[in-house]
């Protein structure tokens, strides 16, 4: 067991038997059957490095799709599911299909053999469901409920339609967003540690996940989960997230698409010209697409500041701005599918983004002015 686990990128897993099988940090089921050809497929494939993902770092345990092209994961129900669970599972599936630029798309098969099949068990214990992972390229194949929740007094029909989306997020290979406050283990190769890795612009900590290793009423999918979803498992892969960074010696912002510039760092860990990672502006086109323009990067050596705006005559017409490139393309006007970014300026600290109007962050600071709308994101929901 610890071969296969360190093989497929778990090494260090929390593992307990369970009926046929095993369950890895509390709700993700393996069966004895699909660990041994687990191991021999991950004995036969040489051992990858970090994904920036949310799941395990290893193909074999994400769902394959072509880019561009939805993927349809049938499922069915089971005659054994109560109709209080049916109801969950309709509603979880409807959630999870109408993410926006999701690669994947749910639709309810009668057929016992479908993608994805939702079988029941009753135990009194406190799982209340597990899900099987992606197996060869494929998302895992059962989602089992226990029934001793059937009633409401024990989980209410809100926290059922929690408990079949996160389960669902299972299937589709991703792991719990709190690993590292639950003790599940992280990943470190220097260590010889495999585990969980995160996706690109999300945090290891989210009090509203549907991710997260507990179980909490129905909210919807926070705005880091379906940056997770979408960073996974894009349907348009030119829609990229507009990563947010602070300075920490002026507090002037920068703007990228690409995540690999300055990645995760933090306050504690700031990139070596100084930038702290602070949130995502929705999302822009890499490539320009129609009714779209271009927004262009902006800087002030003598403020040492950054701005981004749709216009391409800043650096002409404000002296001392230098127009650095095109960070992404976005809509010039309101539209469907589109979200305003709202503009602030600070006299200390310069420009900032958000895609919230009164943002928490600018209330607290009466300096903050609002400066207007500079380009129309691509919707985050």
């Amino acid at each position: 067991m610890s071969d296969f686990l360190e093989r497929t990128g778990m090494k260090g897993a929390k593992v307990a038997p369970f009926r046929d099988g095993y369950l890895i940090d509390g709700d993700i089921f393996i069966s004895e059957e699909s660990l041994i050809e687990r191991f021999e497929n991950a004995n036969s494939n040489s051992k990858r490095g970090n994904e920036n993902q949310q799941a395990i770092a290893n193909s074999y345990n994400q769902v394959s799709y072509t880019i561009g092209s939805t993927k349809t994961i049938t499922y069915y129900i089971g005659s054994s599911v109560p109709s209080v669970w049916e109801t969950a599972i309709s509603d979880a599936i409807s959630e999870w299909n109408n993410v926006k630029n999701l690669a994947f798309n749910f639709v309810e098969s009668s057929s016992p053999s479908a993608d994805l099949s939702f079988t029941t068990y009753n135990e009194v214990t406190s799982t209340i469901a597990f899900a099987d992972f992606p197996s060869s390229g494929e998302p895992g194949d059962q989602i089992s409920i226990n029934t001793y929740y059937n009633s409401n007094t024990r989980l209410s029909t809100s926290r059922k339609k929690f408990t079949i989306a996160h389960e669902m997020g299972h299937a589709l290979g991703f792991r719990h967003t709190n690993w590292q406050q639950r003790n599940e283990p992280v990943n470190d190769p220097s260590k010889d540690i495999y585990g969980a890795n995160l996706v690109a612009g999300t945090w290891n900590e989210d009090a509203v996940s549907v991710m997260n290793g507990t179980v909490s009423d129905w909210n919807g999918f926070s705005f880091l989960d379906i940056l997770a979803f979408r960073t996974v498992y894009p349907l348009d892969d030119n829609l990229k997230p507009c990563y947010v960074y602070r300075r920490l010696t002026n507090k002037g912002y920068y703007w990228t698409t690409d995540w690999s510039e300055y990645g995760s760092y933090t306050y504690d860990s700031p990139t070596s010209t100084g930038f702290e990672y602070i949130g995502f502006n929705g999302f822009m086109y890499e490539t320009q697409v129609s009714g779209t323009v271009p927004i262009y990067l902006y800087y002030s050596p003598g403020s040492n500041w950054y701005n981004k705006s749709k216009d391409p005559y800043i650096d002409s017409n404000f002296q001392g701005w230098n127009k650095i490139g095109i960070i992404g393309y976005a809509y010039a006007a309101a539209g469907a599918g589109r979200q305003p970014v709202h503009q602030y300026f600070h006299p200390s600290k310069g420009f900032f983004n958000t895609l919230n109007y009164n943002d928490d962050f600018v209330a607290s600071d009466p300096n903050w002015s609002y400066n207007g709308i500079p380009y129309y994101a691509a919707s985050v929901y």
